[in-house]
């Protein structure tokens, strides 16, 4: 019983634990185009800070790109879109040189994505596909298994000793 103790303390104390601020819900390309004010393949030329925060982050950028084709909205030339910060905060991670596919709505006046809105590296349209979803669920479904598992075995362990010990006599 000592053993199932131990073993089931270790399992709860010796486990790291992820934690999720962002949470995405999935949906598909259909439907991020139906949401989206703009749809435009595009060149990040310049990420700098912004003061204007979006969607409740406290830091945000404004990421510049050189359209190359839009598919929805009145977007060509040069835009400015905002996202978060950081990942943590629903972020994008633009980086400058490379080409986007950019779902945006349109908030306050100012175009805005985050990695909810189907937003991705640029690739031909026959190899998009869905953004993975993480749930925040993952972790802790993860420990309950892990923990069930070892006390299952750690109970089978006692359970065949114990009996080896009440074993019949000769």
């Amino acid at each position: 019983m000592v053993i199932l103790l131990v073993a089931t303390l270790l399992v709860f104390m010796g486990t790291p634990r992820r934690a999720y601020a962002c949470s995405c819900a999935s949906i598909s390309q259909e439907q991020a185009f139906q949401g989206a004010n703009a749809v435009f393949d595009g060149t990040v030329t310049d990420i700098k800070p912004s003061s204007i925060k979006v969607f409740g982050a406290s830091d945000s950028e404004s990421v510049s790109f050189d359209v190359i084709t839009s598919t929805k909205g009145s977007v060509g030339g040069e835009v400015d879109v905002l996202t978060p910060s950081n990942g943590g905060a629903c972020g994008y991670t633009f980086q400058v040189g490379h080409q986007y596919t950019v779902y945006a709505r349109l908030l306050n006046g100012q175009l805005e994505t985050d990695l909810c809105d189907y937003t991705h590296s640029y690739s031909p349209p026959s190899s998009i596909q869905t953004p993975t979803q993480t749930s925040v669920l993952d972790g802790p479904l993860i420990l309950v298994g892990a923990t069930l598992a070892v006390v299952t075995v750690v109970s089978i362990l006692v359970l065949l000793h114990s009996r080896g010990k009440t074993g019949n006599p000769e």
